[in-house]
């Protein structure tokens, strides 16, 4: 990577001046040298600059979603290479019941496996999940309501017509993650504080030690979305192994790089909030 100015630098795989934005600076500049230079991968199987696009689900017809390092087997450049799963991207739908994924996709992706886990799931009731077979496979798709014994409990009723998508991916995501696998999910404010939400925070604390809570602001994904979300990040336990009590890194981004139209602007405190974690790691002895 070149800088050119205080603005502009050359890419490191097209030798393409571009803008010298914390995302490419950071992140794409970054890991697109470790592939060439760590991994052993050659240039030409690697397109940054112009981002290579591909379609959002392999139905489309139009190629619209802009990828911003794609690696090839090849210098060809193929799509299909994207999506036959050598480059271990695979298109499924994550929520159903894996026996109805493709043969290659349960070969590689089998529950109760996954060391680590880093997901911002589709939310919102508008695009509800629906359907018995899916839903039965979750306890979060149930109706819950709290227990009548008024000892801070809930007690589960029948499966629900329909429900919302996120709910279900933090069970799937607990599904997915071994024993002392750890977890980042970003989810609507609503999931953190909400009362009739309860029981979802229930199911968290019983299945994983929580890590850290971190508040974003309401422009992190504008101009997308205007949904206020935080960050989670856990670490899945069984319940007898969760510590009675423990220190959780809580912290609030007032910042996030840009304004609610996406136009750049100073100060960002998503990027710093890894220095934060550690220091304040350093301060507790806090050991995961």
């Amino acid at each position: 990577m070149a800088l050119l100015t205080e603005n502009k630098i050359i890419d490191y795989i097209s030798g393409i001046e571009v803008n010298a934005t914390p995302e490419e600076v950071e992140a794409v500049q970054v890991f697109s040298r470790q592939l060439v230079e760590d991994y052993g991968y050659k240039k030409e199987q690697i397109q940054t600059r112009p981002q290579f696009r591909v379609k959002v689900r392999p139905s489309d017809t139009k190629k619209e979603y802009p990828v911003d390092i794609a690696v090839f087997k090849n210098k060809d450049k193929k799509e299909d290479d994207v999506y036959n799963g050598t480059t271990g991207i695979l298109c499924e739908d994550s929520l159903e019941n894996p026996i109805h994924w493709k043969a290659e996709t349960q070969l590689k992706i089998q529950l109760y496996t996954f060391d680590i886990l880093i997901t911002n799931p589709p939310f919102g009731s508008k695009i509800p999940v629906s359907g018995e077979e899916k839903l039965k496979q979750y306890e979060l798709a149930h109706q819950w309501k709290k227990s009548k014994e008024n000892d801070g409990g809930w007690d589960k009723y029948k499966i629900k017509d329909k429900e919302a998508p996120q709910i279900l991916f933090i069970e799937r995501c607990f599904q997915l993650l071994k024993d002392g696998g750890k977890m980042a999910i970003v989810l609507p404010e609503g999931t953190f504080g909400n009362t009739d939400l309860g029981y979802i925070r229930k199911f968290i604390l019983d299945r994983a030690r929580l890590i850290a809570v971190i508040d974003v602001p309401l422009e992190t994904f504008m101009p997308n979305t205007g949904t206020k979300t935080s960050i989670l990040i856990v670490q899945k336990l069984s319940n007898e192994k969760i510590p009675s009590d423990y220190p959780v890194f809580m912290a609030i981004a007032e910042t996030c790089g840009h304004d609610r139209r996406g136009n750049e602007m100073e100060g960002d405190d998503i990027k710093d909030m890894a220095e934060q974690f550690n220091k304040w790691k350093n301060e507790v002895d806090f050991k995961f």
